[in-house]
């Protein structure tokens, strides 16, 4: 099976990094603006391959949405996704992931949580039992999901936020980041 790296910026680095500690190997990548990365042949848009997973990451509502607008331009296309969960994360048995997710390092997602389609779980972010993360949504770094709570499409949970117990976070909505000094 050959796999595509889709991107090529910081977020596919993050792909890349825990794809290779989890022995998965990408052939290849496209990105219209990089022309060498990680060791992997370049490939055009849509190359022969099988599979491919969205390197590309988002931070805002709108950049969700073009995000998972290209993951549907290449389930269109009969391409296979696939998910990537980090070795060093946590998802209970009774979770239901669909596919084209990242799970990253010190993750944590709860017995009877959903995870939809493309979304991000980053790193040491917390979705607490029987939540629901739409797709195309970003649970940022460190970010909780208390028990329950429903996060819609494409949203942006910044890094260290908390969402309450069944609580529910609308499409497109962008909640932002705890900031420290």
């Amino acid at each position: 099976m050959n796999r595509v790296l889709v991107g090529a910026g910081g977020h596919a680095k993050l792909v890349n990094e825990i794809a290779s500690q989890i022995n998965m190997r990408f052939d290849c990548f496209t990105d219209p603006l990089v022309k060498i990365f990680s060791n992997l042949e370049k490939a055009k848009e849509f190359d022969a391959f099988s599979s491919f997973f969205i390197g590309i990451g988002g931070a805002t509502p709108n950049s969700l949405a073009i995000r998972l607008k290209l993951y549907d331009r290449y389930l269109e296309n009969k391409y296979d996704s696939f998910n990537i969960l980090s070795n060093h994360s946590y998802v209970s048995n009774s979770a239901n992931l669909s596919n084209g997710i990242l799970i990253a390092h010190h993750a944590i997602v709860q017995t009877g949580a959903h995870v939809a389609k493309n979304a991000i779980v980053n790193t040491g972010a917390i979705i607490e039992h029987d939540s629901f993360i739409g797709e195309g949504s970003h649970v940022g770094p460190g970010a909780i999901i208390l028990g329950g709570a429903k996060i819609g499409k494409c949203c942006m949970i910044g890094a260290g936020a908390v969402i309450l117990p069944s609580q529910i976070v609308p499409d497109n909505t962008l909640v932002r980041a705890i900031t420290r000094f």
